[in-house]
């Protein structure tokens, strides 16, 4: 198991709206209890995503296609993949 970093919680916490506290101790328990949740941390660039897209569909299958893509804007991070099933 890979350990998640402190940047991708507050990344994922931030997304999800959950308020973060202001002490210091409160914080740490905070991350602490974030890291023990299972969440996963993905970093693709659209290259990548459709490689995954298309090995899932190789190995599971996953039965979906990739039909839409909005790449991260300035200043930005994210990106918004629209998959079909087949």
């Amino acid at each position: 198991m890979t350990d998640v970093d402190d940047d991708h919680i507050l990344d994922y916490v931030t997304g999800v709206g959950t308020p973060i506290p202001e002490d210091a101790i409160d914080r740490a328990a905070f991350f602490e209890e974030q890291r023990r949740h299972t969440i996963h941390v993905h970093v693709w660039d659209e290259g990548s995503f459709r490689e995954f897209i298309d090995q899932g569909n190789e190995q599971v299958p996953l039965g979906v296609e990739l039909v839409g893509w909005s790449g991260p804007r300035e200043g930005e991070g994210n990106l918004i993949a629209v998959l079909r099933k087949r």
